[in-house]
């Protein structure tokens, strides 16, 4: 007889530690999609407040989104129906309803997201499906559902633990862009080649004023293309038979003949 209350409270024990650990991987899923806590400056702070159809800046809810949101909350709906037996189903839909308005209204104080009224709807829906699997649960299996669903929601969390620690180590991101972010810095390889080009513009635009200057006929289409000799920009072939204009060695084109040679 001493053994029932001794079991009983060693699940209570353990289902208080499970529900513990699901809420914070809500909170950090839904407030920063298992990145760094971080704080807006207010780019992303954002009220929708007519559900799945766009308005104003925000687009559309689309069906992915919706079943995402309410799949985060069925465990929740199956930990209160557990932990109340005794709770009306919409007792629980409307606990699960207050804490989607805690977590969007820290998105919008925080700034790291937008305040959807389309998530709230989807939060409590997704509870409500939570709470009838533990209704079904319990019709099916009489006074085994809670150690059946004890042991279910310990394999599911340490599942999510699991996935998690995969999601973030793997480097992959999901998260919109934080607000206030510097945008990434460019490589050593890539502002060389940045700079390369511009010089090589650059060249190319001085040694077409030199040859007007120095009235150089160009034949039509052909653009001169410089090398770089030593400290100073130079244009290919410029050591054969260089003319000088304005600092620069400048190589004419060679005339070409027209008619038999």
């Amino acid at each position: 007889m001493e053994k029932q209350p001794r079991a009983g409270g060693g699940r209570a024990a353990l289902m208080a530690s499970l529900f513990a650990v699901y809420l914070l991987l809500l909170v950090w899923l839904v407030l920063w999609r298992f990145e760094v806590p971080w704080t807006g400056g207010g780019a992303l702070r954002q009220v929708k407040l007519v559900p799945f159809l766009p308005t104003g800046d925000a687009d559309a809810n689309t069906a992915r989104e919706v079943v995402a949101n309410a799949a985060f909350f069925v465990p929740f709906g199956i930990y209160l129906a557990l932990f109340a037996p005794a709770w009306r189903w919409w007792q629980g839909v409307a606990v699960a309803a207050g804490a989607s308005v805690a977590l969007e209204v820290a998105q919008y104080v925080l700034a790291v997201g937008s305040s959807d009224v389309t998530d709230l709807i989807a939060n409590a829906a997704g509870a409500l499906a939570g709470i009838g699997v533990i209704a079904l649960v319990r019709r099916r299996l009489g006074m085994r559902a809670e150690v059946v669903m004890a042991r279910v929601c310990l394999i599911a969390t340490v599942l999510a633990v699991l996935a998690t620690v995969l999601l973030v180590v793997s480097g992959l991101r999901y998260a919109p862009p934080q607000d206030g972010a510097p945008a990434p810095a460019q490589s050593a390889a890539a502002e060389r080649t940045i700079v390369d080009g511009r010089r090589l513009m650059h060249v190319e635009a001085v040694t077409w004023r030199a040859w007007r200057a120095a009235s150089l006929v160009v034949p039509t289409g052909e653009v001169s293309h410089c090398a770089i000799d030593g400290g100073g920009f130079v244009p290919e072939g410029a050591a054969s038979s260089p003319t000088r204009t304005r600092g620069l060695a400048v190589t004419p084109p060679v005339p070409r003949r027209s008619g038999n040679v």
